[in-house]
């Protein structure tokens, strides 16, 4: 995976961000290292991948919410780690990062189905694991050149995915801020959910895009891939099932569904 980039080195990107966000570049250059050791964004969107969290963020900052932008320092060009990492922040965190008052997060639920097609399809397969902060022992035993059925013929999950999601759908110990768990396939059913958590206008309401057919579809599927797929993710599948479609994990409070995860917590 490339390392991280200055904008100044990605001039697409860098153009794309001027256009779009001129007062951006501004507050961030000025601001970002005033804060050393402190996030500066409040706000943060999270996932295992394949389940539009990107689209999320391009949101985001049209409404001017304070998010990571793609110009923060030091980042990689695609929300940084926040992203994708498997490891919620906390208070005194080993990473030597704090955050601000009102930092919250939104955690994006994914189908572990069709998150894992969505990687594959996209080509993010071997990239996925470093962003998903997967340690190396298992990066290595993980080939660049594996497609979908190769992965299912290993028969592990290499992603660590059921991981991810128990450490922000049921933190232990509780967190220090609210994390607002929504599925992605039902996100447009709770978009009221989401903006009233996001606080945003009702102007800034009407500028959420429309819903798009999702290309990376489990019932597409071989027979023989989905009992590959289901071997290894039926648990946690069934348990993301059993949660509501969205729900907010209070700070400072266990969570709610903490109890349907019994099985799957070790």
């Amino acid at each position: 995976m490339p390392g991280p980039l200055s904008p100044l080195l990605r001039p697409r990107a860098f153009y794309h961000d001027c256009v779009r966000y001129p007062l951006k570049i501004l507050r961030h250059r000025t601001f970002a290292f005033c804060y050393p050791g402190v996030l500066h964004h409040t706000l943060q969107f999270t996932s295992i991948g394949g389940v539009g969290t990107t689209f999320l963020y391009y949101f985001a900052e049209d409404t001017n919410l304070n998010v990571i932008s793609q110009l923060d320092p030091g980042e990689t060009g695609d929300y940084g780690i926040w992203k994708h990492t498997r490891h919620p922040l906390r208070e005194n965190d080993p990473r030597g990062v704090s955050f601000r008052k009102g930092y919250r997060v939104v955690y994006v639920i994914g189908n572990p189905y069709n998150a894992l097609i969505s990687l594959f399809r996209r080509g993010y397969h071997y990239m996925a694991l470093e962003r998903l902060e997967v340690d190396a022992k298992t990066r290595d035993r993980f080939y660049p050149s594996w497609t979908l059925r190769d992965y299912l013929a290993n028969g592990e999950d290499l992603y660590a995915f059921t991981s991810h999601i128990l450490n922000w759908t049921c933190p232990r110990p509780p967190l220090p801020y609210p994390v607002l768990c929504i599925k992605y396939e039902h996100l447009y059913q709770e978009l009221d959910t989401l903006f009233d958590f996001l606080d945003v206008t009702p102007g800034q309401r009407k500028r959420f895009p429309p819903q798009k057919q999702r290309k990376s579809n489990f019932d597409e599927l071989e027979t023989a891939d989905q009992k590959g797929i289901r071997r290894i993710y039926q648990p946690l599948h069934d348990y993301i099932e059993s949660l509501p479609h969205a729900f907010v994990i209070p700070a400072g409070q266990p969570s709610p569904h903490a109890d349907k995860a019994s099985h799957l917590l070790t």
